[in-house]
């Protein structure tokens, strides 16, 4: 149970803002992530 929420490693999150730009970030080895520039941020889950 401990390991199902554990983040995903290595992984590319795509952004896109709505209007026409596409941002896109990779992923810490704790699933973190955040897109420079912008408030934008998480963390990915399998």
């Amino acid at each position: 149970m401990e390991r199902l929420l554990e983040g995903v490693n290595d992984a590319k999150v795509i952004w896109w803002d709505g209007w026409l730009g596409i941002k896109t970030a990779q992923t810490t080895e704790s699933g973190c992530w955040r897109i420079d520039g912008h408030r934008e941020s998480g963390k990915a889950y399998m």
